[in-house]
């Protein structure tokens, strides 16, 4: 009985596969990227420039897309990232696959506020955008559209 106790309490997890992660987040890197650009080249082509105001209700469509795509980005991420760390069982699984969400939510924030510091011309280590605040450019990047 004592046997038995002992071995349901301690649940030993595997260390965490750090090579499962970095791959799981470029995984999800490249098809965010790639289907990103294929999504926006789809929704700059039905703009009309004959038309007074062009891209109007474009930026739903491509918001639409950025979250549709970063779903499926995610899911695809986190099932390379859990068959890629060998884990014996879906909790070390799953940990792997959130160790990666965060690791590319962090990336993907650095990446968008870089991208915003250079299309705007600003330098890229003022503290705010360490901070999390942004101008129109990181948000026509992120495809929610811009400010008035």
């Amino acid at each position: 009985m004592a046997d038995l106790l002992t071995e349901n309490a301690i649940h030993r997890t595997q260390p965490i596969n750090w090579g499962a992660i970095w791959a799981g987040m470029f995984t999800f890197a490249a098809i965010w990227s790639i289907f990103g650009l294929l999504g926006m080249a789809i929704f700059v082509s039905n703009a009309n420039p004959n038309a007074a105001a062009p891209v109007t209700g474009q930026n739903w469509g491509i918001s639409a897309w950025s979250i549709i795509l970063t779903t499926i980005a995610m899911y695809v991420a986190g099932r390379v990232t859990a068959r890629l760390s060998m884990s014996p069982n879906r909790v070390d699984g799953a940990i792997h696959g959130m160790v990666m969400f965060g690791l590319s939510v962090v990336g993907t924030i650095i990446i968008v506020s870089v991208a915003d510091a250079v299309m705007s011309g600003e330098q890229a280590y003022k503290p705010r955008y360490i901070a999390g605040t942004c101008s129109a450019g990181s948000l026509n990047l992120a495809g929610l559209g811009s400010w008035p």
